[in-house]
């Protein structure tokens, strides 16, 4: 395979950082075939959104030139140097950032597709979805006797359907963090279990419901 030359990487990494409103505050490198980014701001991240190519914003079976990648557990803290999850063969197209979310929920930078997709939007969306799933899943839970709460759980864990869009992928990961969580109680007395598990996800479902509620800076 040819090597591209080094002048030719070199600018396509200078294309990728023309100047965005979120350039400040999570700055974007190319080096060994890898695009990072870091946590420049104050504030932690929870997601954000890259854009390949720099062509209009495209999200359908054809063609998808732009990501949401969410970060909420561990969040990105300040400091923070992050890869970002290009594809191998896509990683010399150039790369921006064109919106991050911070953890109060606080919004830089905007990102809309072609067909008309606030994929911001989405990002709430499937928090709000998740946050509505583990407290469902909670009252089934604080609903249930002792001796048939996890039965009922993992009933209920089982009718959570696949996610095919934003929404219904944040029920889909709001059942994977339960599931994740009972797993986690393996091994104690059932009342042991049960406290531990209901104080986890009362934990998770609070870390959640504080950002959901999209803000501007």
């Amino acid at each position: 395979m040819k090597r591209l030359p080094v002048l030719l990487l070199l600018a396509l990494a200078a294309v990728a950082q023309l100047p965005t409103v979120t350039s400040s505050i999570f700055p974007v490198s190319f080096r060994d075939g890898r695009w990072t980014a870091r946590n420049a701001g104050r504030k932690a991240i929870t997601a954000y959104l890259y854009h390949v190519g720099h062509k209009p914003l495209q999200l359908d079976s054809r063609f998808v030139n732009v990501a949401v990648e969410l970060r909420a557990c561990p969040p990105i803290e300040p400091g923070d140097t992050v890869e970002i999850p290009v594809k191998a063969d896509r990683t010399l197209d150039g790369l921006e950032i064109l919106a991050v979310v911070f953890d109060d929920g606080a919004v830089l930078g905007s990102a809309r597709t072609v067909a008309g997709d606030d994929l911001v939007a989405s990002i709430f969306d499937f928090r709000k979805a998740e946050a509505q799933e583990m407290r469902g899943l909670l009252s089934v839970l604080d609903n249930s006797d002792r001796n048939s709460a996890f039965t009922n759980l993992l009933h209920s864990l089982e009718t959570v359907p696949p996610g095919t869009d934003m929404a219904s992928s944040g029920r889909a990961s709001g059942a994977s963090q339960v599931r994740a969580l009972l797993e986690g109680t393996t091994g104690r007395s059932d009342e042991d279990r049960y406290q531990a598990l209901r104080s986890s996800l009362a934990e998770r479902i609070a870390a959640v419901e504080r950002v959901v509620i999209r803000r501007t800076l």
